[in-house]
């Protein structure tokens, strides 16, 4: 009987993203609910591994992740600028009976104790069409990647661009606002200089500043005829980022609305250590350019986040440490921050 053979093509801290491999003889019909070689075509497997026990993660996915994912996020108003990017997750289980010898072995390095003889995990879309297109990744930055596909054969697809955000930052207008760009200060901590993270999507996107990312491409070797297309989406009022950024702002100023995440002297909105919000800023994104003009996007990276006060207040405390080491640049949005750091 042909077998399964699971191909590690990412690793997170939470979940492993499998490309499945099905021999091209007939398959059984219970090698992954079909007897169809094609189920995975285009299709990838995405597991959790944040325990030990095979039957914790089981229920993780089946239990908690996956209603929250299909019922909860979905009506909440305030996620409405992003509902219609998230990528689609099908709940799948592959019985271990079907995954050959090597893919058993490689599966116990990160979930040691088979306790259940199926694992359940989301088949989905594969975004990046390598195995149909001639292309290459370009890696921007810590947080960007371009693949190119702009002078390869095989489809439409004339490049994606993949990229997390991670935190809005909104301008001092705005009593709510942080009083220093996060994103910047993470790049400082993780790697003792901005070169982890070079672009500043908050910056990009709402103060429209591409300098740093002409820069970027220009240092990256990114092909000039892709430029003007990347800038003028950046700057878009449409651009995903903007969705997500958007979507920040309307969880926060509910919670605000709320009276929720206020200190014990009222003087400052603990507005960093909510759920949906710490989703919000770990997403992925995926912009798909075609030759033809049109534009696909994707969020993906949706997951529920349990509360981890301590750990995220933590790394609060350490960014604010870090903040005034920062070399916050000449933007419109750094010069205002640098201000607020001086006074």
């Amino acid at each position: 009987m042909p077998k399964l053979h699971l191909k590690v093509l990412h690793k997170g801290n939470a979940n492993l993203v499998f490309q499945v491999e099905v021999s091209h003889e007939n398959c059984s019909p219970t090698l992954a609910l079909t007897n169809e070689v094609s189920y995975w075509e285009k299709r990838l497997w995405r597991v959790c591994q944040k325990f030990e026990y095979l039957s914790k993660n089981n229920d993780y996915t089946r239990k908690i992740n996956y209603p929250y994912l299909k019922e909860e996020l979905p009506k909440d108003n305030n996620l409405q600028p992003i509902n219609q990017y998230l990528l689609d997750y099908e709940l799948v289980p592959i019985s271990l009976d079907d995954i050959d010898a090597h893919s058993k072995k490689l599966l116990k390095k990160y979930v040691p104790f088979f306790d259940q003889h199926q694992i359940w995990g989301f088949r989905m879309p594969n975004l990046l069409p390598f195995e149909t297109c001639t292309g290459k990744t370009i890696k921007i930055d810590h947080f960007s990647k371009l693949h190119d596909f702009s002078t390869g054969a095989g489809g439409d697809i004339e490049m994606i661009w993949e990229c997390k955000p991670k935190w809005g930052y909104y301008n001092q207008a705005r009593p709510e606002s942080s009083w220093f760009c996060r994103n910047c200060c993470l790049n400082f901590v993780r790697q003792g200089s901005r070169k982890a993270g070079k672009i500043c999507y908050s910056q990009t996107c709402e103060f429209r500043d591409v300098s740093v990312l002409q820069q970027c491409l220009d240092e990256s070797n990114v092909e000039q005829s892709l430029h003007k297309k990347i800038l003028n989406y950046f700057i878009s009022s449409d651009s995903v980022v903007k969705k997500v950024f958007q979507a920040q702002y309307d969880v926060f100023k509910s919670l605000l609305k709320n009276g929720a995440y206020r200190d014990e002297d009222d003087s400052f909105f603990m507005q960093f250590f909510d759920s949906k919000l710490m989703l919000l800023r770990d997403v992925t994104c995926f912009i798909e350019f075609s030759k033809s003009g049109e534009i696909k996007e994707y969020i993906v990276d949706i997951d529920y986040k349990q509360i981890k006060l301590d750990k995220w207040k933590e790394k609060y405390e350490e960014l604010c440490n870090t903040a005034e080491k920062v070399n916050m640049g000449e933007s419109q949005q750094h010069m205002a921050l640098k201000h607020t750091l001086i006074s």
